[in-house]
Formats: C-alpha cells, structure tokens, sequence
C-alpha cells in the first residue's frame, strides 16, 4: 500500500493542530490532493489508532448492549455509575458537528431508546445523556461518544457551574443571529412546498 510522503505527513499534522472551525476547510483541501491509494493508507493509520475504531471492527473487545449497521453502544470501561454506556457512530467523526444531520438525529433517537431501557432496568430515579463537543467541553476522545448515565440518589455525581455576568450587547447579537436563521428555515420550508420530516428505521431494541 502507499504511504504517505514525510511532506504530506507533515502538512497533515500541522493541519490537525489547527482550531477545528480552521481545520475542517484546511483538511478537506489536504484530502483533495491525495490519490485513492493514499487516503485509503490515512483511513486504516486512523482505525487503527481509535480504540474505538478498533471496538467495531473487533479488534478490542468490549461488553456491547446494541449495534446496528450505523452505531455501537457498549458499556463504559470507567463507569460513573452502574450502567453507564456510550453510544457511538460507525463512521469516525470527531465532533456532533462532523455528522449529517439524519445520522445524528438517528443516533440520538437510538440512544433515547436505549437510555429509557436502562433506567426502566436499573430502576434509576433520574438520567444525564451528555454530549461533548472539543476539549475545553470535556472531550477526551478523537471520536464522538454520547455518555449515557443513570442517576441515583445521593450517587456523587454532580454537574455544577457558577453563574457568570453576561455582555448584553452580545446577548442580543445572539438573538438577532439565531431570529435571521429561524426565517431564513422557515422561508426555505415554505419553498419545498411543505415541511420536513424525518423517518427512521425501526430497530429492534434488545
């Protein structure tokens, strides 16, 4: 199989090293300079190198709850509770943001289905399905988990923070920004004639 050259290597990791709203353009453009060959070498370097990767296709072994031909879910190996599962996409992606919109609404709806199971199972009185989206948010992991926590009383596990004081002025550019894309989908909406609706397969959940 081809290799990559040291020079395409390391334009490859400078370009990791970016800030991921840079990052993505810069490596889209990377990618498209490489031949079939090499992006087919990067593709096999990154499953082998993601433990999760390597959790679907075999090669590490893990107590798994659900797969279907787009997710895994698995029990965590450092559980914060009793029943503490991760949900993951098949294809490698690094953040929420990478997915397509109905891969990601589908494993949302999966891993809802699987949550409310296990807190039927476990009897838990309350239930946290986090997402974490770069490192400064919590992400430990180069590909995208959803953790999956049933909530017990008086179990230690707490998510606090401290209240901060806000700009209003950006408050409010938020708000205008946020307003002018509620039109901007909803003209679209009325262009296609009707709204959009989003079907999922039926899974059997086990």
């Amino acid at each position: 199989m081809i290799e990559l050259p040291p020079e395409k290597i390391k334009e490859l990791n400078e370009i990791l090293r970016l800030p991921q709203n840079i990052q993505q353009p810069k490596l889209q453009e990377f990618l498209s300079t490489l031949s079939e060959d090499e992006i087919e070498y990067l593709r096999q370097k990154q499953e082998q190198t993601c433990p999760f990767c390597s959790i679907i296709f075999g090669d590490i072994q893990s107590n798994k709850i659900y797969e279907d031909k787009k997710i895994l879910a698995i029990l965590d190996i450092n559980p914060g509770n009793q029943g503490h599962f991760i949900v993951f996409p098949k294809e490698h992606v690094k953040t929420s943001f990478e997915m397509k919109q109905e891969d990601f609404m589908y494993l949302m709806n999966i891993t809802n289905l699987l949550s409310n199971k296990m807190s039927i199972l476990l009897k838990s009185d309350g239930f946290n399905i986090i997402i974490s989206n770069g490192a400064n948010a919590g992400q430990r992991s180069e590909h995208f988990l959803v953790h999956c926590i049933p909530r017990f009383k008086d179990d230690s596990i707490n998510f606090t923070w401290k209240s901060k004081n806000i700009n209003e002025e950006i408050n409010q550019k938020i708000i205008k920004e946020f307003n002018n894309l509620m039109i901007q989908e909803e003209k679209q909406k009325n262009n296609n004639g009707a709204n959009e609706e989003y079907y999922y397969e039926e899974e059997r959940i086990p």
